[in-house]
């Protein structure tokens, strides 16, 4: 038990503080101080020694992908001492990551600039364990870094599918997940490193699979296309449940839309949360799901449902 404790306290203090001090990193004008943007964003030189491109309309349209030094299948070597840590000692303990992130700290900034635009500061690891029923679809790649909400909201989806589908028929069941977002965030370029994310740059962005139940088999381990929609609505109106973080969006492909909304039938819940889950090309195989900073409701108090930004 001391032992326990020990590792404990450790990771307690190890743990990804999240963010800085606002007189640390802001000018008086409000803007990120540039040598704050250098230590923490990947893609700083490649926006010209600034903290973002700053670029017209016209002008970005001509930008085409990511930084091409970004180029690459993993981003480990992004890893902070402090990310290596964690992720060692959640590896090595039976502690439940879920508990160290409800002890920290999720007030202050980790996500900076816009999902398409932006980087992550101290950026929390989503790591499978027994706890969570959480498997990674591309684990070698170091792309399952997010903010502590992030984090969170995925720890906390896994421990309640392991409560809803309990006994030894479900003992498979798994909660699939795809990028996230780099170490520091910043350009992410896509599996086969064939076409890179448009988002998934500030940790707010993750790629889930549907989630396939499957009594005495082990569900896929892959993205797929079957859609069951009763399991699936139970995943959605989770996610909107969540108490870690506001989702924004949920984007998927119309026709798991439609698939939702009759198993939904007069849930009055669907006539809130329906607004928020949007159609979005290239999502016939998973969830696309964007948070905000904390907990709240649907759409993060957002008075605008048109979708912000056009992004994979």
């Amino acid at each position: 038990m001391k032992a326990l404790k020990w590792i404990w306290m450790i990771a307690g203090v190890a743990v990804i503080a999240a963010g800085c001090s606002k007189s640390t990193i802001y000018t008086d004008r409000g803007e990120l101080l540039p040598s704050f943007c250098r230590e923490w964003n990947p893609d700083f030189q490649y926006n010209g020694g600034r903290c973002a491109f700053n670029l017209s309309g016209v002008q970005r349209k001509k930008v085409k992908g990511c930084n091409l030094s970004r180029k690459q299948f993993s981003y480990c070597g992004d890893m902070t001492p402090a990310q290596v840590s964690y992720s060692n000692q959640v590896n090595s303990s039976r502690l439940d990551a879920l508990t160290l992130i409800s002890n920290s700290d999720r007030s202050q900034e980790q996500a900076y600039l816009s999902v398409n635009d932006g980087f992550l500061a101290e950026g929390r690891r989503v790591i499978p364990t027994a706890f969570n029923h959480v498997v990674l679809r591309f684990p070698s790649r170091c792309t399952n870094f997010g903010t502590d909400a992030m984090a969170g909201m995925i720890e906390w989806l896994g421990h309640e599918i392991g409560k809803a589908y309990s006994g030894k028929k479900f003992s498979g069941i798994k909660l699939v997940v795809g990028d996230v977002a780099a170490p520091r965030g910043g350009c992410l370029w896509g599996h086969g490193q064939r076409v890179c994310h448009k988002s998934h740059k500030t940790g707010q962005d993750a790629d889930i699979g549907y989630l396939t139940p499957r009594p005495g088999k082990s569900s896929p381990v892959e993205f797929h296309q079957i859609f069951d929609p009763k399991p699936n609505y139970w995943l959605i109106k989770k996610l909107f449940h969540n108490p870690y973080a506001c989702v924004k969006f949920v984007f998927l492909d119309r026709r798991n839309i439609k698939k939702l909304s009759r198993e939904a039938g007069s849930d009055p819940e669907w006539q809130t949360i329906k607004h928020y889950i949007q159609h979005a090309a290239g999502h016939h195989n998973h969830f696309h799901v964007r948070i905000g900073s904390g907990p709240g409701k649907p759409g993060c108090f957002s008075p605008d449902l048109q979708i912000a930004h056009n992004s994979r």
